[in-house]
C-alpha cells in the first residue's frame, strides 16, 4: 500500500501543486470531447457513426425503402421460408405506395400476388367465397384509390403487368373449379399448389426486381434544408 501511495504521489503531486489535476482527468476521461476522435477508432462506434451519417443522408423514406427491400429479399432468398412471410414486405410497402406512382405499382403487384399466394392456407369449402370476396374488395379499393391519387401521372400498370394480374382469375378457376373434376386429382393432387406457387413467384420476383432497381436508380430523399 505504501509503494502505491508513493508512486501515485510522485506521479500526481506536480500536477496537484500546479493546479493542473483537472486537466489530467479531462485527458483521462475526455467526455467533453465527444464520442470519437477526428479519426475514428475501428470499433463499434465507427459503425454507429457511419450508419448515423448514412441515415441522415437517405432520410426516413429512403430507410423505409431499404427496410422493405431487406424484408422482400429475405423472403426471396431465405431458407425454408413460410408463405406468410410475404406480409413482412407488404406492410412497409403499403407506406411507400402513397408517395410515388412507381411505388404504388410495385405495391399493387406485390400485394395482389402475395395475398393470392396465401389462398392455399384457407382450403375448406366455406372459406372459398370469403377469401375471394375479401381479396377482390381490397384489391379493387387499393387500385382505385391509388389510381385516383396518381391520376395525373402515367398508368400504374403496363400491358404486361395488367395481363399477368388478370391471369390470377383463370388460375383460380382452374385450381378450384376445374382441377377437382379431372382424373389428375388423385394422381397429381399437388398440381394446384405448384401452379399457384410458380405463378405467384413470377409476380413477386418481378416486384422485387422493380423495387431493387428503384433503390439503385432513384435519388435518395434526404432531409429538407431550412431556408
Amino acid at each position: 500500500g505504501l509503494v502505491v501511495f508513493l508512486v501515485s504521489a510522485l506521479s500526481l503531486g506536480p500536477f496537484l501543486a500546479l493546479n493542473q489535476l483537472p486537466q489530467v482527468f479531462s485527458r483521462l476521461f475526455p467526455f467533453k470531447r465527444g464520442l470519437c476522435h477526428a479519426y475514428w477508432a475501428p470499433n463499434f462506434w465507427a459503425l454507429y457513426n457511419a450508419l448515423d451519417k448514412v441515415l441522415s443522408v437517405i432520410g426516413p423514406r429512403g430507410f423505409l425503402r431499404c427496410l422493405t427491400l431487406c424484408a422482400l429479399s429475405s423472403f426471396m432468398f431465405g431458407w425454408h421460408v413460410h408463405e406468410k412471410a410475404i406480409l413482412l414486405a407488404i406492410l412497409p410497402m403499403s407506406l411507400l405506395s402513397v408517395g410515388k406512382a412507381g411505388d404504388a405499382s410495385i405495391f399493387l403487384i406485390l400485394t395482389t400476388t402475395g395475398h393470392y399466394s396465401l389462398f392455399p392456407l384457407l382450403f375448406t369449402a366455406p372459406e372459398l367465397p370469403i377469401k375471394i370476396l375479401l381479396m377482390l374488395l381490397f384489391t379493387i379499393y387499393s387500385i382505385s384509390s391509388l389510381k385516383t391519387l396518381f391520376r395525373k401521372e402515367k398508368p400504374l400498370f403496363n400491358w404486361m403487368e395488367t395481363f399477368y394480374l388478370l391471369g390470377l382469375g383463370p388460375l383460380e378457376v382452374c385450381c378450384e373449379f376445374v382441377f377437382p373434376f379431372t382424373s389428375w386429382k388423385v394422381k397429381y393432387p399437388f398440381i394446384p399448389l405448384l401452379l399457384t406457387s410458380v405463378y405467384c413467384a413470377v409476380g413477386i420476383t418481378y416486384a422485387w426486381f422493380k423495387l431493387y432497381v428503384s433503390v439503385l436508380i432513384d435519388p435518395p430523399i434526404g432531409k429538407t434544408k431550412k431556408q
